[in-house]
């Protein structure tokens, strides 16, 4: 601890407020001495020091880490890891008063604010230890009769993460209760703002039972240091909050060794109003949205876009609620607003606002320095209204308590100004048509949309934008999948497909099973539909390449619950591989080279810290693990029903081949057959399209035309009308 600092409050638990480093298993302080400075935003004085490593301590931890977590793996099952995450959980819930006060005090958010945050923080580890036990791998069926193939998960190893300052620590646990709960170590760099939270939480982490060598944490004020865990080859996956220059550079220096890397950045929220909206509600989402710890939240709203008829309406409404929020130190009695976390933030705020009145915007309340907090880095809540697109707030993040208000006419209008932007991170909108809600949410380049809500954040919803927003998703089921790994191996166990198996449909298609070829995370399963089958397979888990999915959040009282927009048709996917032209081999042959990655709809389990290790095991060899060698599954249909398999004897294997070789080249010609039909419904209803699609057309082009006549003949009368006007 600073040995010339008093902290301000006392703490019950004392053990909580560390300035030292947690590092190789040891907490110290940095090899040369140094501290820094962390400043109470309230107060703008000294609230505490903290240990200032180096590079140098950064590749210690790195190594050491590395180390601990194969150990940590190895030695512990999930349901064990699931145990510690838990004890974690409850200690949290323990020590929630003490370490609202030490994020309130160095963060300067509310102390009810920074109670919630420390609750919304331990509902991840809580979620992430019941993930851990959910860590399922897959079954393939395999294209060739002597092998059978699966998948398991592994940890991806050492996680570089490195967090913000305005939640110090829903960002730690969000990020490190996954990679815990896979079996990964986490490498820590706390923000220099608020570095006590983070410290805090690490105590109580190893507390629980999480081995010190994987859960390291080196506080710094050096930026250049942290660099350490995107460039160091053992750090295998980097998980980033903060803002977009900063996560690309990161992204750049993780390609050298080709890391996962998980960023979200930065934001320019829309707030859309529409004229059908309730207004009451939208106001009480604009306040939070945009106020909820003084501005400083990367899905704060922005830009407010509110419809011309209910513009003033709206603004009055929203400056009266504005005007009640009560300034003060956080961890006053009273306190509804807190301050910003420094001097530059207070700067940047001003800076919009005289911009935007400069250029013709309109103060309707705050626009200043509260006079009785000089001291600290207080501004008052402010909105401008008369906002245009040439101002600065319009384009950039102003992070602070500002709202810009934008009149708009239309809803084409407003969906084109909410989109040009470079970032897409959250949005939000109210309408009370069902209709709009599907067509906006829809057209929005957001990766989270609030509708007639204002806050959307929450521990079984996924997190994390598009464009220049960032890269991957956190929470949920996706925050362990990226910590897990999927390397493809051949190995000589027994195959145990002569085990007897229930009959499977007659007519079964080729493409139900995963395609090799698709890449990350494309396409989990694929089925068109077949004659006889009232539906396909369903497919796509989730888009990490080719599209986005954004998390749909609704009131109640709408008349849909939360909407998951994870799936889509098959009738609009292209499940055939390249080249195929209908023969009786639809699949690649999964023995011979990398997947990139194989999910199931039904795994909840996998986690963005793991990856898949996909055996191919064949019966071809003669190192089978029992000396002999056996026949491999020839059904093509997985038992319906959960069943004990065993080995069977060689005889048993001859028997079973011998019975179904007569039906393999029946069943083949069915699969092929069936494939062939259906390519050709498929090709036949894309000519059905088409034809329609050309009638359409025809039909609008004969509507231009008589509206162009019409328009002749408009501009006729017209002109008479005007020279018999004249005449008279």
């Amino acid at each position: 601890m600073g040995s010339n600092d008093r902290f301000p409050v006392t703490l019950e638990n004392p053990s909580l407020l560390e300035s030292r480093g947690l590092i190789a298993g040891t907490w110290r302080t940095a090899k040369d001495g140094k501290n820094f400075p962390v400043y109470e935003p309230s107060t703008g004085t000294v609230l505490y020091s903290c240990s200032d490593f180096s590079r140098e301590d950064f590749t210690e931890a790195i190594e050491s880490a590395t180390n601990g977590y194969r150990v940590y793996y190895e030695t512990t099952t999930a349901a064990e890891r699931a145990d510690i995450l838990r004890a974690w959980y409850h200690l949290l819930q323990e020590n929630l008063n003490d370490l609202a006060l030490i994020l309130s005090l160095e963060n300067g958010k509310t102390l009810e604010e920074a109670k919630g945050e420390i609750s919304y923080a331990s509902s991840f580890i809580l979620w992430f230890a019941e993930e851990a036990v959910r860590s399922y791998g897959d079954v393939i069926p395999s294209a060739k009769h002597d092998r059978t193939v699966f998948t398991l998960k592994e940890p991806v190893g050492v996680c570089g993460i490195i967090t913000p300052w305005n939640f110090p620590a829903a960002m730690i646990t969000r990020k490190v209760a996954p990679a815990l709960a896979a079996g990964c170590a986490v490498v820590i760099k706390p923000p220099s703002e608020t570095p006590f939270t983070s410290l805090a939480l690490a105590r109580l982490a190893v507390q629980a039972g999480v081995p010190p060598s994987c859960i390291q944490v080196v506080p710094t004020k050096d930026r250049s240091a942290s660099l350490e865990l995107a460039t160091h080859p053992d750090v295998r996956k980097i998980s980033f909050t903060g803002s977009t220059n900063v996560g690309k550079m990161l992204t750049e220096l993780a390609a050298g060794t080709l890391k996962k890397v998980s960023m979200e950045l930065g934001g320019n929220a829309p707030f859309i109003v529409f004229e059908d909206a309730d207004l009451d509600k939208a106001v009480d989402g604009a306040l939070v949205c945009k106020f909820r710890s003084s501005g400083q939240t990367c899905v704060c709203a922005n830009r407010i876009f509110v419809h011309e008829r209910v513009l003033e309406d709206f603004t009055s409404r929203l400056v009266k609620k504005v005007q009640a929020l009560k300034l003060g130190r956080g961890i006053d009695v009273g306190t509804t607003q807190g301050p910003l976390v420094n001097k530059a933030a207070v700067e940047k705020v001003q800076s919009h606002v005289q911009d935007a009145i400069v250029k013709g915007a309109i103060l309707r309340t705050g626009g200043r320095q509260p006079r009785n907090l000089q001291d600290g880095y207080f501004y008052e809540p402010t909105i401008l209204t008369n906002v245009t697109t040439n101002m600065a707030v319009s384009s950039e993040e102003t992070f602070g308590p500002l709202a810009a208000i934008f009149s708009f006419s239309s809803e084409k209008e407003v969906v084109q100004k909410a989109n040009a932007t470079e970032f897409g991170l959250a949005g939000y909108f109210f309408s009370k048509s069902l209709e709009r809600v599907f067509r906006v949410a829809g057209q929005l380049e957001c990766g989270m949309i609030g509708v007639n809500t204002g806050y959307i954040s929450a521990v079984e919803t996924p997190f994390g934008g598009i464009k220049e927003s960032g890269l991957g998703t956190e929470g949920i089921v996706r925050a362990q999948r990226q910590r897990s790994r999927s390397p493809f191996t051949g190995s000589n166990l027994p195959s145990t497909g002569t085990q007897e198996r229930l009959q499977g449909p007659a007519e079964y298609s080729p493409w139900a099973s995963l395609h090799p070829y698709t890449d990350n995370d494309l396409f989990s399963s694929l089925a068109p539909p077949l004659e006889g089958l009232s539906s396909a397979v369903p497919v796509c888990q989730s888009f990490d390449t080719l599209t986005h999915e954004p998390a749909l959040w609704a009131e109640p009282d709408v008349s849909f619950a939360d909407t998951d927009w994870n799936f889509v048709s098959l009738d609009h996917s292209t499940p055939y591989p390249p080249g195929y032209d209908g023969g009786d081999a639809p699949f690649m042959d999964l023995g011979y080279g990398p997947v990139s990655s194989l999910n199931s709809l039904s795994d909840s389990g996998s986690i963005e810290y793991q990856q898949y290790v996909s055996a191919s095991l064949t019966a071809s060899s003669a190192n089978s693990l029992d000396g002999h060698s056996h026949p491999s599954p020839i059904s093509p249909f997985p038992a319906p029903v959960a069943t004990s398999i065993s080995s069977p004897s060689n005889s048993q294997g001859d028997d079973a081949l011998t019975r179904v070789d007569s039906s393999r080249v029946e069943k083949r010609k069915l699969n092929t057959l069936a494939a062939r039909r259906c390519r050709q419904r498929r090709v036949d209803r894309m000519k059905e399209l088409e034809a329609e699609l050309e009638k359409v057309r025809k039909e609008r082009d004969e509507w231009r035309l008589r509206c162009s006549k019409l328009e002749g003949e408009t501009d006729a009368l017209k002109g008479l009308l005007t020279r018999k006007s004249k005449d008279t």
